[in-house]
């Protein structure tokens, strides 16, 4: 049972992790952000300042953090965003808090090439890589590698699909490294290596499988098998559709038994997980682990498909950890409903100068549940998931009319960018009137 002065720390507290706060408040628990980076202004726009006590930036000094708090008893530190984690664990171990993960892994949860490495040395299926400043010796490692194209180029502590390639030749290697090395990532940190791994042939299909977990004892809240298209070497997400434990139970527990070994050997003991994970001739092999719940979801449309979701059961596990533990211990069910997800792919770009069509999609989808837009006041072409303009969330007992309706937002979808971008042929328009 919480006290009344028992507080929370939430650390990058925006986008999925701005839910923290308002749900600890909504049931008298006070929060204490602390901010790691200076966020953009959209990334901003979901933090309210209502929801905590206060804001401290962080520079170094806990003693700050602990003025902030003024005596309250802090239960654990939580992170909103990727970059987050490792500040998390910092003010995790200097508050000496029991919740909270291996301190000497944290590099590991948050480098993508320490990530495998952890893998490796704890003998989990990872994958061969390498990594260097030096695009030559990128090269060379490819060259006593036999030139086994193809090769995935990525930054190495970014977020989502920034700078996310697919290389087939020397030159896309080249190309990829230059994107990459010395610029910055999606929080502004300069990239002064590339990571260079082995491409994994899934069919394009990857698994999304979110997690929570409590002194070492991990509970899968819900597997999203993810359908990917490429644009331009880049994987995009195209659309995703919520496992059934019941139904899909045979790749439900192959991945489920899979990612606990990962978070073992991440020290991920405490805490939500989103582990994106594929399916290769090997067996499942990870891409990569957040030791935090992913961005852009919708809690409500799984909470409808499955009676929880995954931010409810991460304080179920701290605040109730007796019914955790028995939630962990019982037979899954059914699905009560489906879930997919439809992620928007432009291919025009512009200012916006009307809103979304929102109404078109409540009166013409059926399964319509939500939608969220998040290219703000200009629509880019969608290169890599960080600048997909948006995304729907369907759901309704019928995978195939699910189906027949994402087909549907799929032919109609460059007609609504169309309805809201200024084009060339409406500026020619308003310079003749």
């Amino acid at each position: 049972m919480y006290k009344k002065k028992d507080c929370f720390i939430i650390v990058d507290g925006y986008g999925t992790g701005a839910h923290y706060a308002k749900y600890l408040s909504s049931i008298g628990i006070e929060s204490l952000h602390v901010e790691s980076f200076a966020a953009s202004e959209g990334v901003l726009s979901s933090y309210c300042e209502g929801d905590y006590i206060d804001n401290v930036t962080w520079d170094g000094d806990i003693d700050e953090v602990l003025e902030k708090l003024k005596g309250r008893n802090v239960l654990c530190v939580l992170p909103g965003k990727d970059h987050a984690v490792e500040l998390s664990d910092i003010i995790s171990h200097q508050l000496n808090l029991s919740y909270s993960n291996i301190f000497e892994l944290s590099k590991a949860r948050r480098n993508k090439f320490e990530m495998q490495e952890a893998l490796r040395k704890a003998g989990v299926r990872s994958i061969v890589q390498f990594k260097s400043d030096n695009l030559d010796s990128i090269l060379s490692w490819i060259d006593k590698d036999n030139n086994n194209y193809p090769y995935i180029i990525k930054p190495l502590e970014s977020a989502s699909s920034d700078g996310v390639r697919i290389c087939h030749n020397q030159e896309e290697i080249k190309h990829a490294f230059d994107n990459i090395y010395l610029n910055k990532d999606v929080y502004g940190n300069t990239n002064k290596e590339v990571l260079a791994q082995y491409y994994l042939d899934s069919d394009e299909i990857e698994y999304c499988v979110n997690t929570v977990s409590l002194n070492g004892q991990h509970f899968v809240s819900e597997i999203i098998r993810v359908y990917r298209v490429r644009i331009d070497n880049s994987p995009v997400h195209d659309y995703n559709e919520l496992l059934c434990p019941i139904e899909d139970s045979e790749i439900f527990n192959l991945l489920a038994n899979y990612i606990y070994e990962c978070l073992d050997a991440l020290g991920i003991q405490n805490g939500a997980g989103h582990s994106e994970v594929m399916i290769t001739s090997e067996g499942p092999t990870l891409l990569e682990t957040g030791a935090r719940m992913p961005g852009r979801i919708d809690l409500s449309a799984y909470t409808k498909a499955m009676g929880h979701n995954q931010l409810s059961v991460l304080f179920e596990s701290i605040l109730d950890p007796e019914t955790f533990r028995e939630r962990v211990n019982k037979g899954r069910r059914k699905l009560k409903t489906n879930s997919s997800c439809v992620f928007f792919i432009s291919d025009r770009q512009g200012a916006v100068v009307n809103p979304f069509p929102a109404d078109e999609l409540v009166e013409n989808y059926t399964h319509f549940h939500s939608f969220y837009w998040g290219a703000g006041n200009k629509i880019e072409k969608t290169i890599d998931f960080t600048n997909t303009p948006g995304q729907i969330f369907l759901i309704g007992d019928d995978k195939n009319n699910i189906k027949a309706e994402r087909l549907k937002f799929r032919e109609r979808e460059d007609s609504y960018y169309l309805s809201m971008i200024l084009t060339d042929e409406h500026v020619r328009e308003e310079l003749i009137h």
